[in-house]
């Protein structure tokens, strides 16, 4: 999964299922089992630099983008997070230059590494490398329409202080369910909307089908040949916005992909999950495309607060 998307999704991939063993339990350590998993994944979330902290995304112009929390800068920290003239970034096609002002530095680790004043900034999404000083941390990367973009954390948010952790529908192991998975031809693309409607073409890996509820159902899962797991966006008729159900605009699955002269799996909708934008504003969530929208209810995995 090396395109704009599965990089995104690789990092929140990260943030909620670190540690994570996807072979099979036995049936008296499952329970068990997705609720570590479950602990593992609120503790990925907040993180430093996790999508709690995430505090502005903006699109940097080619040129000069003077930046820090004074309002006359072209991008305008939050109070508190930056000195109001805190530098610039210089962006000379997919190349993007940090250099702060006189006086400040930042350094490559928020404890340790390396100090500067002057640095080159990542452009590859999948690296995600973040900048630090004190509360602040910032990143950039290139957007497939090839526009640069800057992300800020502050791991003093008040969105992270004040997160009273995920929400969950209760294990159930009849929520673990086989499936059977059609591959399709190598190269086969989806076009995949993320919530600000911008389009990738992504690879899709082939089709899952599986029964849940007594109702036979299946969805595309994305992923490339070489990838040992197949991602999943779907949503389903459980979706809320009052904090009784999942999150309205879908959830996230990983899955094992078929051992090699097999086409049996296994779809755990206990370890569903948010997308980031469930999280914070400043994220740009691909959404499940309509052959992944279930007309059935999948009452497991990762609800929503509202």
């Amino acid at each position: 999964m090396r395109r704009f998307l599965f990089s995104i999704l690789a990092f929140a991939l990260s943030l909620a299922v670190i540690g994570t063993s996807f072979a099979q339990p036995t049936a008296n350590s499952y329970v068990g089992e997705i609720k570590a998993w479950r602990t593992k994944a609120d503790s990925g979330l907040r993180r430093d630099t996790g999508w709690l902290t995430l505090a502005g995304r903006w699109e940097l112009k080619q040129g000069v983008n003077r930046i820090g929390s004074a309002k006359d800068n072209d991008i305008v920290f939050p109070q508190g997070v930056a000195p109001e003239y805190f530098g610039e970034v210089n962006v000379q096609g997919t190349r993007a230059m940090l250099k702060l002002n006189q006086g400040f530095t930042m350094r490559t680790e928020r404890t340790g590494g390396e100090e500067f004043s002057e640095r080159e900034m990542e452009a590859d999404a999948a690296k995600m490398k973040w900048l630090h000083r004190d509360r602040l941390a910032l990143t950039t990367f290139k957007h497939p329409a090839g526009k640069m973009i800057l992300r800020i954390a502050d791991q003093e948010s008040d969105v992270r202080k004040n997160f009273a952790g995920r929400m969950w529908f209760d294990v159930a192991a009849k929520m673990n369910v086989p499936a059977t998975f059609v591959p399709y031809p190598s190269g086969k693309k989806l076009k995949i909307v993320n919530v600000l409607g911008e389009i990738t073409d992504e690879e899709v890996a082939g089709r899952l089908s599986f029964t849940v509820g007594g109702r036979k159902v299946s969805f595309d899962a994305l992923g490339e040949p070489k990838d040992k797991e197949l991602f999943i966006i779907f949503n389903d008729k459980t979706a809320a916005s009052d904090g009784s159900g999942s999150y309205p605009a879908g959830r996230f699955l990983v899955v094992n992909r078929p051992a090699k002269g097999s086409n049996k799996t296994n779809v755990d909708f206990n370890r569903a999950y948010n997308p980031p934008c469930a999280f914070s504003a400043y994220t740009s969530c691909p959404l499940p495309p309509e052959q992944n929208q279930l007309k059935v209810k999948i009452e497991a995995g990762e609800k929503y607060r509202g």
